[in-house]
């Protein structure tokens, strides 16, 4: 289970699930580099992302509907030279929960987490 805001943070940490994506390295800060490419985490779900590569985290091969799940926006950013961003702005009100069904994919670039 991993939630997003401060709190959740924490909840994460205490719960053990930052070991699920050992050997990244995660930087939480507000903004990243000017190059950095952003991909926003909109879904709570946990599927892959359709095309890793192509500067979109989308897990439905549907123009009209992109998800991008935590997994997919993992899986975008491993596939991007350079450091990449990975937001959240997960619609909903409330604390929002991602569970994944299995251990996340570890992140072979430089990413920042911005939960």
């Amino acid at each position: 289970m991993i939630e997003t805001g401060t709190f959740a943070r924490l909840r994460a940490y205490r719960m053990g699930l930052l070991g699920t994506v050992l050997g990244i390295l995660v930087t939480v800060s507000l903004a990243g580099p000017a190059d950095a490419k952003t991909l926003t985490v909109n879904s709570t779900q946990d599927f892959s992302d359709v095309f890793p590569g192509d500067g979109v985290c989308d897990t439905i091969a549907v123009q009209l509907l992109k998800p991008c799940t935590l997994r997919g926006a993992i899986q975008e950013a491993n596939s991007l030279a350079g450091m990449d961003v990975i937001y959240f702005d997960i619609p909903g009100g409330g604390v929002r929960t991602i569970e994944p069904d299995s251990q996340l994919p570890a992140a072979t670039q430089r990413v920042t987490i911005d939960g």
